[in-house]
């Protein structure tokens, strides 16, 4: 499975290298920030590995799940891709950070599959991301999931256009091939970290991979994949902690889903709103 390093909690902290090592940078590289917020980046520097490859050790904010409206600080292991977006390092990534990203696939009824074979793909302008698993669309869990449609004056309108009938039992063999993306709609306020959701059900009657892509306001990314075999069913779930920048507006989420077969799209919205709008 190829899906898309201390978090800092009160009382605890963040110990940089004391020294750096020939082959390290301190200062990050503009492509290292992407769109991202440059407060959000709390610690950053590139270490060249024994194994020729150079990693990014970096430290970034992002929301709490346990206080709404506080953030903590998260440490990254990266390596860049070549097609220029970063992949989460698996076996690297820190215990604190793991717990942080299983806490957030709880929410959903999932499991944490970030540290899986080839380590989750997020985009530059990504502060963070993770990839679950699960759950079924009947779990309780499934509160906590994005709402398809569009924003309307301020007000999310729901699209109704929910395909629960093809996947009402994902545990069952698919003998039909269907994926069924839904992409997050929601609001947020300018200069403000936010988490969004995004999802794809799918059921396959050929072997190959399944795939999903979370894109938020044109820059910040998750991916996941998936090997599937005849008639298997799942749930790939995309999480991102995003920027939402300076300019108010609507932005565009869009949730990709691909089975062997074909692939398929959902739109939703984010609203960014200014504070003296709220």
């Amino acid at each position: 499975m190829k899906t898309y390093a201390s978090i800092i909690l009160p009382g605890l902290a963040f110990i940089p290298l004391a020294c750096m090592a020939e082959g390290q940078n301190a200062a990050p590289r503009p492509q290292a920030l992407g769109a991202l917020n440059p407060d959000a980046i709390v610690d950053y520097h590139e270490s060249l590995e024994p194994d020729g490859r150079t990693l990014i050790y970096r430290s970034v904010k992002v929301d709490s799940l346990d206080e709404p409206g506080k953030q903590v600080v998260i440490g990254q292991v990266l390596e860049r891709t070549q097609d220029g977006n970063f992949r989460i390092v698996p076996g690297r990534q820190p215990e604190e950070a793991d717990l942080y990203r299983q806490k957030l696939c709880q929410k959903l009824g999932g499991i944490d599959v970030s540290n899986d074979n080839g380590g989750l793909i997020i985009g530059p302008g990504t502060l963070n991301g993770v990839g679950c698993k699960g759950p079924s669309p009947n779990s309780k869990a499934s509160k906590y999931l994005p709402r398809a449609g569009s924003i309307e004056g301020g007000v999310l309108k729901e699209s109704g256009t929910e395909k629960s009938g093809e996947f009402s039992n994902p545990a069952a063999p698919a003998t039909s091939d269907y994926v069924n993306p839904a992409a997050p709609s929601t609001s947020t306020i300018t200069n403000q970290n936010f988490t969004v959701y995004g999802r794809a059900f799918y059921g396959s009657t050929k072997a190959g991979m399944a795939t999903g892509r979370l894109t938020v306001m044109n820059r910040c990314i998750a991916f996941q994949s998936d090997a599937v075999v005849p008639g298997q069913t799942g749930v790939l779930e995309m999480a991102v902690n995003c920027w939402s920048g300076s300019v108010a507006g609507f932005y565009p989420t869009v949730v990709n889903g691909c089975i062997p077969a074909f692939c398929r799209n959902d739109y939703g919205q984010i609203a960014v709103f200014s504070r003296r709008d709220r």
